[in-house]
């Protein structure tokens, strides 16, 4: 994509900026010096990147287009969204509890990317949101940059 005129950015856990034992960097100078430009989200709240993906699931333009389009390759992310990515449970006297944490495997991965790029994206470069919604209005693109 970047010879196509795109810029390629990623976005992740704020956790990610805590240097390495070994390295010395943190996981945004590693993906920097293998020429990715990161940047870590403001937050790695669970309920905060959740409503950023509902909101962008269910907002649609005037013509009535849903505003995140999802390529059906993309099969471990719809599974993950439809079914897979679930929070984990513990049997109790009282029957089953829901917990607070999510289980992690393969598609918990995929859909906790597509949180925090989405996250990423409309705070800090006013992803707009239809035709009239700007979402966002950080430092780093200074300008909005289409929609998703």
């Amino acid at each position: 994509l970047k010879g196509q005129g795109y810029q390629v950015l990623a976005f992740g856990d704020p956790g990610g900026t805590a240097a390495s034992q070994t390295r010395g960097e943190d996981c945004f100078q590693i993906l920097s010096s293998l020429g990715l430009t990161a940047y870590p989200t403001h937050t790695n709240s669970q309920s905060i990147r959740h409503a950023t993906v509902s909101r962008l699931c269910t907002t649609f333009t005037r013509g009535r287009d849903p505003v995140l389009l999802i390529d059906k390759e993309c099969r471990t992310l719809i599974k993950g969204l439809a079914e897979r990515y679930v929070f984990r449970t513990m049997q109790t006297s009282s029957g089953l509890v829901k917990l607070d944490t999510v289980l992690k495997n393969h598609f918990s991965h995929v859909c906790e990317a597509l949180q925090y790029v989405l996250l990423g994206a409309r705070e800090d470069f006013g992803v707009r949101i239809g035709p009239d919604t700007q979402v966002g209005s950080g430092p780093i693109g200074g300008r909005p940059v289409g929609g998703l």
